[in-house]
C-alpha cells in the first residue's frame, strides 16, 4: 500500500520552506539589542582588568565599583537601601554582583546623560 504522501517532490518543497523559515528565524535572532552589546563590553573590560569571573557571570562587589566607576561602599549602600538594581548575591560573606546587571545598570546611566 502507497504512503499518504502526494509525492516526494513536495516534501521536499517542505523542508525547503521549512529550512527557509528558520533561516530567517535565525537571522532575526542574530540581530543583537544594546543591552548585548554592553555586556559584551563589560566582559572585555573584566578580560583587560584581569577581574575574575565566575562561570554563571558574576563578579565580586570591588571589581564591580571599579566596572561602575563607584566606591565599593557606594555600591554596598545603593544595595542596601534600594538605590540600584544590580542582580547580587551572597556567596558566604563576599557580596557578588551580575555582569548583565552591570551592564543594564552602565546602560541606563547613558540613557541619563
Amino acid at each position: 500500500m502507497r504512503c499518504a504522501l502526494a509525492s516526494p517532490w513536495s516534501v521536499v518543497m517542505g523542508e525547503r520552506n521549512n529550512l527557509a523559515s528558520t533561516m530567517r528565524a535565525m537571522a532575526t535572532s542574530l540581530e543583537r539589542s544594546p543591552l548585548d552589546a554592553k555586556i559584551d563590553v563589560v566582559e572585555t573590560a573584566c578580560l583587560k582588568r584581569g577581574i575574575p569571573v565566575t562561570a554563571d557571570a558574576y563578579v565580586r562587589q570591588v571589581d564591580a565599583a571599579a566596572l561602575l566607576g563607584l566606591s565599593p561602599f557606594t555600591l554596598r549602600n545603593q544595595r542596601l537601601n534600594g538605590g540600584v538594581a544590580i542582580a547580587s548575591r551572597l556567596n558566604g560573606r563576599i557580596v557578588e554582583y551580575a555582569i548583565a546587571g552591570i551592564a543594564a545598570a552602565l546602560l541606563a546611566r547613558e540613557k541619563c546623560v
